[in-house]
């Protein structure tokens, strides 16, 4: 059996409610201090279906559950509560799918080459990636990566391309803990410990993809200091494409590295892309 979507046991439930009991629903969803609120003209006076549709459009799927699930309580509809309470998150493939439907298409090329480059099993064949659509590759995900690991492995790949409000919104959606989930092999993010300059190596790596042009320089320190490895660095010199010389500088040794390879990545980028540096860091 399909399971009923949010908007349909959200309905169901309001439409169970006496018309005394739906009006002290509004007002006490009306008298939240929490943010975001919810404006008087918008459930005032207003159907049933449409205080659903406020709800969803105000706090998203999940959260509209939660909220009407406390306002419930507030108005003493203690069994209605329960059985909302019940209702199990987003389904994980819908959960994906809104994830990578929020990403801007620059964001989405980059999840798309660090899915193909991600290290760990099971692998994701190019075949796969290229060229499909956010709907294509959410069943992709579904597909390959199996029960907690799909949210787990897209949640990781979107932070890793600095997206990590879509990450933890993913997470939340679908029963997972946003910035603590243990993670797919093989990715290291610094929702796992991370630090300022590390933080920094994540949430730029468009812009580092796209403007550091000092990358035989920079590939020669991460070499000395043991963040790449000379097999490692034969690779990517090999590879004629600055930003592609970046990208997989990015999904292979300082995905391993980690934390600290970051920091290295950091302080190299300090020293011989200063401007860039500075410029980046006056636009946080």
């Amino acid at each position: 059996m399909t399971p009923k979507s949010v908007r349909m046991t959200l309905a169901e439930m309001l439409d169970d409610l006496s018309r005394q009991k739906f009006d002290e629903f509004v007002d006490e969803l009306l008298d939240r201090r929490e943010e975001p609120r919810v404006r008087r003209n918008r459930v005032e006076g207003k159907s049933r279906l449409e205080v659903v549709d406020v709800l969803v459009s105000t706090f998203t799927e999940p959260e509209a559950v939660r909220v009407s699930v406390a306002v419930l309580e507030h108005i003493n509809c203690h069994e209605e509560a329960k059985q909302l309470g019940k209702m199990p998150p987003k389904t994980v493939k819908r959960a994906i799918k809104d994830a990578l439907a929020d990403l801007s298409n620059e964001h989405f090329k980059e999840f798309c080459d660090a899915l193909r480059d991600r290290p760990g099993e099971p692998k994701v064949l190019q075949n796969k990636v290229e060229g499909k659509t956010r709907i294509e590759i959410a069943d992709v995900l579904v597909t390959t990566f199996t029960g907690a690991e799909a949210p787990s492995v897209t949640a990781e790949l979107l932070r890793e391309i600095g997206c990590n409000e879509h990450a933890d919104k993913l997470m939340q959606e679908t029963g997972g803990q946003p910035s603590n989930n243990s993670g797919a092999a093989g990715v290291n993010t610094t929702a796992r410990g991370g630090s300022a300059e590390s933080d920094f190596v994540d949430n730029h790596r468009s812009a580092l993809i796209d403007r550091v042009s000092n990358i035989k320089t920079i590939l020669d320190d991460l070499l000395a200091e043991g963040v790449v490895s000379q097999a490692k660095y034969d690779e990517i010199i090999d590879i004629s494409n600055s930003r592609d010389r970046m990208r997989s500088l990015y999904s292979g040794p300082l995905n391993a590295a980690g934390r600290d390879g970051k920091e290295v990545f950091y302080k190299i980028l300090q020293r011989h892309e200063t401007f860039l540096m500075k410029d980046l860091q006056k636009n946080q």
